[in-house]
């Protein structure tokens, strides 16, 4: 068993997970950084103007980063078990 291994396959396994069971959540949050963000770097201000745009994409987006994680997720546990 390789414990580092999986470690990290069950914080790929939870982020994953809250991607896709919470993902207006998570976009809300994405969103609510950016502005954060704005108020440190005024450049950020063309970032939270692209994200406001592209929200339906971010969707879309965050479900196949959420899909990633689990494979990542899975592949790491196969070989923290091995």
């Amino acid at each position: 068993m390789d414990t580092p291994n999986l470690i990290r396959a069950g914080i790929f396994f939870v982020a994953g997970a809250l991607v896709l069971v919470f993902p207006k959540q998570v976009l809300e949050w994405q969103l609510r950084t950016i502005n954060r963000l704005e108020k440190i770097v005024p450049q950020a201000k063309y970032l939270y103007a692209y994200s406001i745009f592209r929200k339906k994409y971010w969707r879309k987006s965050n479900l196949v980063t959420g899909i990633l994680f689990l494979i990542i997720s899975a592949a790491l546990l196969f070989v923290g078990l091995r």
